[in-house]
């Protein structure tokens, strides 16, 4: 009961906290959470002399959380993901409501999209929102911004959980064959604007573009080649050149970590992986690992 009373002493001033940590401005915090600048400002000062210590530091009329701000706001997230899952799982409603994704583009038209319709079948309340990509996808998932993201590789963090669902194999794609004699090292590429030189030491980059669609429409008009999942190129249509050494890439599934129950998130990774263990051999270049076990299934 001690530790109750104690939370309880400033349990309301906890989502002021949480929109000026994330944002470390107040004007735009105070948008967010439909307050005054000057009521968040007195909400934090009244949080920080009940916990006896400062959360930000404070410099020429700016904010940004110190360590301890820092772990506070971890801590302030995880408790409100526990009470907000814990108030659906009482109402019976764990499998409703919005659930905001996000794929690599060149991955969500061949693994998500197809995983979409199976999954609103077993669950028809949920409702599906695919975002654009984030400017940063670890901190969009411990945010709440995006539940679900799949994507090639992302660096590991301690505070989301990441599962391998397949290994991708990547090739050289053209639109048409090439002319005999024609060598892979004479294609011009196009390549994504956030691409690295992966896999093209040796060919010259002609085109850098700033979304999937434009960089499949570019290898479709016969101009350019392109490195892609093989899963990609052979079902876009495109001819595989055979460009050796460029072996393969983990397709991750992220989210927050789990929850003592079975989250929408985790629903979603079970159908996803599901759909592709049932499209494994038509999805060439994509080796899926073995099926996760989720927390409360």
């Amino acid at each position: 009961m001690e530790r109750a009373r104690r939370v309880a002493n400033y349990w309301s001033w906890l989502p002021a906290f949480r929109a000026v940590a994330e944002t470390e401005h107040l004007p735009t915090a105070a948008k967010l959470a439909c307050l005054t600048p000057s009521a968040l400002s007195r909400s934090i000062k009244l949080l920080e002399e009940d916990l006896g210590e400062p959360l930000f530091d404070r410099s020429g009329g700016r904010l940004s959380l110190n360590l301890r701000g820092k772990i506070f706001l971890s801590a302030v997230r995880e408790a409100m993901r526990v009470v907000d899952e814990g108030t659906m799982a009482m109402l019976g409603l764990q499998h409703t409501g919005p659930i905001h994704l996000y794929a690599d583009e060149l991955i969500a038209r061949h693994v998500l999209l197809p995983s979409l319709a199976p999954l609103l079948e077993k669950y028809s309340a949920l409702e599906p929102h695919i975002h654009p990509r984030p400017a940063n996808i670890g901190d969009a998932l411990q945010q709440g911004d995006i539940d679900v993201a799949i994507v090639q590789s992302m660096p590991a963090r301690e505070d989301l959980a990441q599962q391998c669902i397949a290994k991708l194999e990547h090739d050289l794609f053209v639109a048409k064959k090439p002319k005999r004699g024609t060598k892979t090292h004479e294609i011009p590429l196009v390549v994504m604007d956030s691409d690295t030189t992966r896999g093209i030491s040796g060919h010259r980059v002609e085109l850098r573009v700033g979304t999937a669609q434009i960089l499949l429409d570019a290898v479709r008009s016969g101009a350019y080649g392109a490195i892609l999942p093989v899963v990609t190129g052979e079902l876009e249509g495109f001819h595989r050149c055979g460009l050796d050494g460029l072996g393969t890439t983990d397709l991750v599934i992220a989210h927050r970590s789990e929850m003592v129950l079975t989250t929408r998130a985790e629903t979603v990774i079970g159908v996803v992986w599901e759909i592709l263990s049932e499209r494994e051999s038509d999805l060439p270049g994509l080796n899926v690992m073995v099926t996760p076990e989720l927390e409360g299934s």
